[in-house]
């Protein structure tokens, strides 16, 4: 049995191969994962924006119904009427 230049080059090109299969499975797997937390902190972004937009919207609503009640308590005393009790301002 003789160790020829052909036999041993042979013999590491599968060990190469091997290596050159790992390498690429290790680099998918970080791409994978590096996918995943991209969107996983693209979620939970979109949920806080989300969050933050209706609490903003809430806040709108909720002082323009304050000022639309101050508007019509100020024109029923401006016009001697009485001032609505229930709640509910007249059109």
């Amino acid at each position: 049995m003789t160790n020829s230049p052909r036999s041993i080059l042979s013999s590491r090109e599968p060990r190469r191969a091997g290596a050159a299969l790992l390498y690429a499975l290790f680099t998918v797997l970080v791409a994978a994962g590096l996918i995943a937390t991209t969107t996983v902190v693209a979620s939970v972004a979109h949920r806080s924006t989300q969050r933050k937009r209706f609490e903003t919207e809430a806040q709108y609503l909720a002082e323009g119904a304050v000022e639309f009640a101050k508007k019509s308590i100020q024109q029923s005393i401006a016009n001697w009427s009485s001032v609505p009790a229930n709640g509910v301002a007249p059109p």
